[in-house]
């Protein structure tokens, strides 16, 4: 018959056993014990977050090509296998608006516990969401290019993201917390001042109606406050107008516009490129300066 001791001695290992497996466990999902890893299919979740984490612990990863148009990660979602995605801490994106850019299915299946974030809508009773201009069903416009937009998306990133970082219970916490608050902190005032220099542009270069040549622009031309015009409209018309495009400025569709027309080339942030997400933002406001140093 078995002793009591050699009983008692048996449970502490493999009690001891399991508490090894664990932290082996949280160190495969996370890269190291103490770390938080991110992953997102979205593009200009990847800009915010990477400025939103500088410094930190937190490492975020998007998960398609870098070259891919955010229009292109629904079709590179159908294509992966459940075994290429990765096993990560937390999930961030906007299904609540674009429903066909959800990797968090494919990602629970790796890892139950893995947290989504939904960017454009705070997963809270009554919380807040983006505004958007969609008339039914899902939304494909560029939401995140209203400056209210992105403010809205950047605080419910950084309040999910500290919530995120008590439950895994990162190494230097409150450290941590302290950068990730200094660099929220940082980006609101940088992208502040974008919206304000923006509104300022708008005002003292006095356009009468503003005009996209692509849908997906619509809500950036919508924050200008400005009539939005059609393409033939603007032609017709003299009245000093703003075009909106994602193209360059020296796009061979621009060679013949009217001197009244200023093309407006921004970055739309639907694809990877250099620079921060503050920097990127305040780089579409300065193509808007240009004009009137013009």
């Amino acid at each position: 018959m078995l002793s009591t001791r050699f009983v008692t001695q048996f449970l502490s290992l493999m009690y001891a056993g399991l508490l090894l497996v664990s932290s082996f466990a949280h160190a495969d999902s996370s890269g190291q014990p103490g770390h938080l890893k991110l992953v997102t299919v979205v593009p200009v979740v990847a800009s915010m977050t990477q400025e939103l984490i500088e410094n930190t612990p937190i490492e975020v990863t998007l998960l398609p090509p870098t070259k891919y148009n955010i229009k292109r990660i629904p079709g590179w979602l159908e294509r992966q296998p459940p075994e290429a995605y990765p096993i990560a801490d937390a999930v961030i994106g906007i299904s609540s608006v674009w429903k066909s850019v959800d990797a968090y299915p494919a990602l629970r299946n790796q890892n139950i516990a893995v947290i989504p974030i939904d960017v454009a809508q705070a997963l809270l009773p009554k919380g807040e969401k983006v505004a958007t201009l969609q008339s039914g069903g899902e939304s494909t416009s560029y939401f995140w290019l209203s400056p209210a937009n992105s403010l809205i998306m950047l605080g419910i990133l950084h309040r999910d993201l500290l919530l995120v970082m008590e439950h895994h219970q990162i190494e230097e916490l409150d450290k941590v917390k302290r950068q990730l608050n200094q660099n929220f902190d940082q980006m609101h005032k940088s992208l502040r001042q974008s919206q304000i220099e923006l509104e300022t542009a708008l005002f003292d270069l006095e356009f009468m109606q503003a005009v996209i040549d692509k849908p997906e622009l619509k809500d950036l031309a919508s924050s200008t406050l400005l009539p939005i015009v059609e393409q033939n409209d603007m032609l017709d018309e003299e009245f000093a107008t703003v075009l909106i495009s994602n193209r360059k400025t020296n796009h061979s569709s621009f060679k013949s516009l009217p001197k009244h027309v200023f093309v407006w080339s921004v970055d739309d942030f639907s694809k990877s490129r250099d620079g921060s997400y503050t920097q990127r933002w305040q780089e579409n406001v300065n193509q808007l300066k240009t004009k009137q140093k013009g």
